[in-house]
């Protein structure tokens, strides 16, 4: 964790990616991850998906979820490889090579 209002990293990061550091997040690793403005952020790894509540700091109930077009209206990947927000209201997904744009009041 870098503090750039100190100029310094603090001790003990990077942490592991577990159900320590990050409740209810059982993934391995994190192949994507994407906030909305609503204080979720999703976590990507394989073909599924944690939604991660900023403000309790926990996963939500019922999940990992498989990423679907039930779940993701219109997204065409089933596995991600990096999310970026590209607007107020735009994901850009990107997945084996391919890129495409999404609007985020469309996320479930």
């Amino acid at each position: 964790l870098y503090d750039a209002i100190e100029d310094k990293t603090e001790e003990g990061y990077p942490k592991s990616i577990n159900t320590t550091n990050l409740p209810g997040v059982v993934f391995p690793a994190i192949d994507a991850a994407v906030s909305d403005k609503n204080g979720k952020t999703y976590f990507f790894y394989k073909a599924e998906y944690i939604r991660f509540d900023r403000k309790d700091f926990m996963a939500d109930e019922g999940y990992p979820k498989k990423i679907s077009k039930d779940n993701w209206i219109g997204l065409e990947f089933q596995r991600l490889d990096a999310a970026i927000e590209v607007s107020d209201n735009k994901i850009q997904w990107m997945s084996n090579g391919l890129s495409d744009q999404w609007l985020i009041e469309t996320i479930k």
